[in-house]
């Protein structure tokens, strides 16, 4: 039995340093690449100019350059009043810097009020805790979402401790808060603490989003024009032949419009819905939302609605702290399987993105789902390889569900 002990954590110690080293890695790669935080320039230009009292959806007052004027929801302006105080350069490093420290606090709250964890320093290794903490790090949606400054991680961070706090007006706070800064993801989570009866939850959110959405007008700006303003490119973006579609940009989406044919896609969605319906039917009797019910809403939301690759970083959590619970209870096959769709989601994106290339390159000319395309000259027709990752992540999610559902009713 001791050796065996002292196997497995020769095992847990050489993977947390190897998965340590390439989440360090990543982190360096996104420090001194220069494009990066292009996304994070979007939210803080946008804000900035708010700040200062015109038009933001204006090219001519915003301080960066740009195409077209980036599509950020003004409730930004209260969340990211302060940082506008720096520079754009020193900004985006806090807000690097910030995201790293979010996430070590996220993974470090999910063991610690789970009992994952005890307060001995010592089991933060023993545990894998670090372990845990450094495969989410060496992620690809992780360092995608770093690399875009994407506010993806806070969100995830937001909504995952509503689960975990115990006090009800840091949890609409944290609603209150996610809903301002990315409402796409919050449709089916909403839904389900709605029919959970979170019902004071909810609308005080809800009210604290509204406010969010208001603060511009704090700063002089009258909010019907500035949200009139703020509809009419977003809308253009996400219509036919826009940037925010499958058909142009979709070299990095994971929803379901990668669909081409308008009533199979609408059926996919609607059999979304059904399923997610299902799943709080066969969990009526739960009072609070259960990690398993959160993996499966998380993973189903990447379909239903606009979601890129960097937004999994809402999903991988539950995925990661599932294998945790399947390697206690020796379940390891579902340890196996779950861990597998982990590691996808580790593997370059160049790696992917030429995989998707070569696969497309068999389905050339189909009217049935979009291929899409990234540096024209190097990935022409990318078939939708991480949408069907995602998709089968979805049915994984379901089946480990409905078991865990049966397994309660013994």
């Amino acid at each position: 039995m001791g050796s065996k002990l002292s196997y497995s954590r020769k095992f847990i110690y050489g993977a947390t340093g190897l998965f340590g080293l390439l989440a360090a890695l990543r982190l360096i790669k996104v420090v001194i690449n220069e494009s990066s935080f292009i996304d994070f320039l979007a939210y803080y230009d946008i804000t900035k100019t708010i700040r200062n009292g015109v038009d933001p959806y204006i090219l001519e007052n915003l301080s960066l350059q740009w195409g077209k004027p980036p599509i950020v929801f003004p409730g930004y302006t209260a969340i990211f009043y302060p940082i506008t105080f720096f520079s754009s350069v020193a900004a985006g490093y806090v807000f690097l810097v910030l995201n790293v420290i979010i996430t070590v606090i996220l993974f470090y709250l999910l063991f610690r009020k789970t009992g994952l964890i005890s307060s001995d320093k010592k089991d933060l290794l023993d545990s894998g805790f670090l372990l845990t903490l450094f495969i989410f790090m060496s992620s690809t949606p992780y360092f995608a979402s770093l690399d875009h400054g994407q506010i993806t991680i806070i969100v995830t961070f937001f909504l995952i401790s509503i689960l975990l706090t115990k006090h009800f007006y840091l949890k609409v706070l944290f609603f209150g808060a996610a809903a301002a800064l990315k409402y796409s993801m919050l449709p089916l989570y909403g839904l389900a603490l709605f029919f959970k009866k979170n019902y004071r939850l909810c609308i005080f959110s809800f009210v604290l989003f509204l406010l969010f959405a208001a603060v511009p007008l704090l700063l002089g700006h009258n909010l019907i024009e500035l949200y009139s303003s703020y509809t009419e490119p977003l809308l253009t973006q996400v219509s036919e032949g826009g940037f925010n579609t499958f058909a142009v940009s979709g070299y990095n989406m994971i929803h379901l419009d990668f669909i081409a044919v308008k009533w199979l896609q609408l059926t996919a969605k609607i059999s979304c819905a059904a399923l997610f319906f299902y799943a709080l039917f066969l969990t009526r009797k739960d009072e609070n939302i259960s990690m398993h019910l959160m993996f499966f809403i998380t993973s189903l939301t990447m379909l239903i609605s606009y979601h890129r690759l960097y937004d999994l970083v809402f999903v991988l959590p539950f995925a990661l702290y599932l294998i945790n619970i399947y390697l206690r209870e020796g379940k390891f096959f579902k340890a196996a399987v779950t861990s597998g769709f982990v590691g996808f989601f580790i593997i370059p994106e160049s790696i992917i993105f030429n995989s998707a290339d070569f696969l497309g390159s068999f389905v050339k000319g189909n009217s049935a789902i979009h291929l899409t395309s990234f540096n024209r000259n190097q990935y022409a027709n990318m078939f939708p390889v991480l949408p069907a990752a995602c998709i089968f992540l979805t049915i994984w999610a379901f089946y480990l569900l409905v078991v865990r559902y049966r397994e309660s009713q013994k």
